[in-house]
């Protein structure tokens, strides 16, 4: 019924509070969490031989360890709950470093599932029931392709708790609403959060792309959203996230580079509007950096006096 997908590299702090948030769940359906370890370096490979040795039935009919090229795979159910099975797979190179998609290596475990769910191995789940909760929902409402929950966020360098951001969406809120993609502020589709209906996202896999800012897009092409308003998951910042501390300006060019690959591969008044939106973003914070890698488009300037303001635009290009 759903497959969580989990892609983890050199998190062997945290991965055993990922593992623990997946195994927690209980569901009335079978699932299968499928983790793929990039090649880590940090030690959490064996972390995660030693978590499959302790935690799953590796005696069961239904286990296996399978050494294709790419990777060394172990699949097996959880010792005290044959409905949810775990896969492990072991990639031999790191396919980051090499603009390498993970994303084929998940097809044989989510082509035969109803839905998908979706956690990095930093963050976690702290709600037995989520799972449940989410795809009960989508049962229920065939029109919304995609549910999320709130989360917590800490940061590990400042030793801090924080929430989502989000509580003026939530004033007299008691259980959660129903959103569409214009109504998605305050990135209320966390990535932790998402369960979503796999049968949404054909032209998501044919652009071949890794980011959820672009998943995002493609289900709210299909559905709406609907937010339990709970706290199922922690979100963590530390030095070695990706994108958590990332600085401003990494974070902009990425996002641009994905959004003007959207606008090419799906060219629509929608696009269009998030690609100049985001080359206005990316303007301010290179100071004008970006004029000199892109051809230059009236639009895209027009773009800049909503987000910036005409006395702003000019006293920013006259520095």
């Amino acid at each position: 019924m759903v497959c969580t997908q989990c892609i983890t590299y050199n998190h062997k702090l945290f991965i055993e509070d990922a593992l623990h948030g997946f195994a927690i769940q209980k569901t009335t359906f079978p699932i299968v969490t499928v983790v793929i370890d990039d090649a880590s370096t940090d030690g959490e490979g064996q972390l995660l031989r030693h978590w499959t040795a302790e935690n799953l039935d590796l005696e069961s009919e239904s286990a296996f360890e399978r050494d294709p090229e790419y990777a060394h795979i172990i699949c097996a159910p959880l010792k005290d709950n044959v409905l949810h099975t775990f896969v492990f797979l072991f990639l031999r190179e790191n396919h980051y470093s090499q603009n390498k998609s993970k994303n084929p290596y998940f097809d044989e475990w989510t082509s035969n599932a109803k839905y998908l769910a979706t956690c990095e191995g930093d963050d976690y789940w702290t709600e037995p029931l989520k799972l449940q909760k989410q795809v009960d929902y989508l049962e229920r409402f065939p029109d919304v392709s995609v549910t999320c929950h709130r989360y917590k966020v800490y940061d590990l360098e400042l030793d801090k708790w924080d929430t989502d951001g989000n509580e003026k969406r939530f004033s007299g809120v008691k259980d959660g609403f129903r959103f569409n993609s214009s109504q998605n502020t305050g990135w209320m589709t966390k990535y932790l959060s998402l369960v979503y209906r796999a049968e949404v996202l054909d032209e998501y896999r044919k652009m071949g792309s890794s980011l959820d800012y672009i998943l995002v897009y493609f289900l709210f092409k299909n559905g709406d959203a609907y937010i339990f308003n709970e706290f199922w998951g922690v979100y963590r910042r530390h030095e070695g996230g990706v994108w958590s501390k990332s600085s401003m300006l990494r974070k902009a060019q990425k996002a641009y580079a994905a959004v003007k690959h959207l606008y090419e591969f799906d060219p629509n008044p929608n696009t269009r509007y998030k690609y100049y939106d985001r080359y206005a973003t990316l303007f301010v914070l290179s100071r004008g950096g970006v004029l000199f890698q892109e051809k230059f488009e009236i639009r895209k300037f027009l773009s800049l006096f909503r987000f910036l303001g005409l006395k702003m635009y000019y006293r920013l290009l006259n520095r």
